[in-house]
């Protein structure tokens, strides 16, 4: 048997989905405002081939024939380089 919500039920109930969305959005914005800070390197930096877009937080360098960034307090480290033809 399924039950019938009274308004006063319905009316609880989708205050507190709306509160839970508000929060999701609110968690959402402070992520994308930690990544929109971002450099855009080419690889390699001489005749670029493409680019890659990492974040400052990531602390990306130049390196030869790329970019690599480490992340995560040192556990992530995250090499793009391009490979030279054999």
């Amino acid at each position: 048997m399924t039950k019938t919500l009274s308004f006063h039920e319905v009316h609880r109930l989708s205050r507190k989905l709306v509160g839970r969305l508000a929060a999701a959005v609110a968690i959402g914005a402070q992520f994308f405002a930690a990544t929109a800070a971002a450099k855009r390197f080419p690889i390699p930096s001489d005749q670029p081939v493409a680019t890659a877009d990492i974040s400052d937080s990531w602390q990306p360098t130049v390196a030869p024939n790329g970019v690599e960034a480490v992340g995560l307090e040192g556990a992530v480290c995250l090499p793009i380089r391009r490979n030279t033809p054999l």
